[in-house]
């Protein structure tokens, strides 16, 4: 029995998402993964948000604190993907990610497991941009900064697994051609590091981080 030519051709079209939340916080001293956004844990939002652009399938990639993970995430339809290597480097964690993706994906976004502002309406943006474009890496950019998160074409899996060390994507940016979707709101370039970013964070938003 032959298979519609069209459902084929949007089944590859999908865009998985990843979100990168097994690191160790070092910087800040406590589990990023404890940090609540509006009374709700960083991932619980950002993996709404994710869903509700209609990135499919979508994993959380833990490695330290795991349980602080395990109990946000709750059940939202999501696969978490446990990465045993997380303290040598993101991009451990990415490829992990990357290698959880069924192999007919057209694309990947990773998210940052501590920006919990990125929007539904942003991640589709990128996902559209590859639709039209079909750039085989996009980022958002406010200004002349590069923010996050960023798409992955499938034409880029083999480079994104060579990369190694604490790195994530941008090791690749020198490989391929990087489009960018134009955004407005420079609060998009914030994340969370220390104690510093959690107060300049609460400053511009109004005291959402806890």
């Amino acid at each position: 029995m032959n298979q519609n030519p069209k459902i084929i051709e949007n089944e590859k079209a999908r865009v998985g998402g990843v979100i990168l939340a097994a690191g160790g916080s070092k910087r800040l001293g406590r589990p990023k993964q404890g940090l609540t956004w509006q009374g709700k844990p960083f991932v619980t939002h950002i993996a709404l948000q994710a869903l509700a652009a209609g990135l499919a399938p979508l994993k959380v990639v833990l490695g330290a604190d795991q349980a602080l993970v395990r109990d946000a995430i709750g059940e939202l339809p999501v696969d978490l993907i446990e990465n045993q290597d997380w303290e040598e480097g993101q991009s451990t964690s990415m490829k992990a990610g990357l290698k959880a993706l069924p192999a007919n994906c057209d694309g990947v976004v990773f998210l940052l497991g501590d920006q919990p502002q990125v929007t539904a309406v942003l991640i589709r943006k990128l996902v559209e941009r590859r639709a039209q474009k079909r750039s085989p890496i996009i980022a958002p950019r406010v200004g002349h900064r590069r923010g996050n998160p960023v798409l992955f074409g499938q034409e880029t899996f083999k480079a994104l697994l060579e990369v190694e060390g604490d790195q994530g994507g941008r090791g690749i940016f020198d490989q391929f051609h990087v489009d960018y979707v134009t955004w407005m709101d420079e609060r998009l370039l914030l994340d969370i590091d220390d104690e510093d970013d959690i107060r300049r964070m609460n400053q511009m938003f109004g005291d959402v981080v806890g």
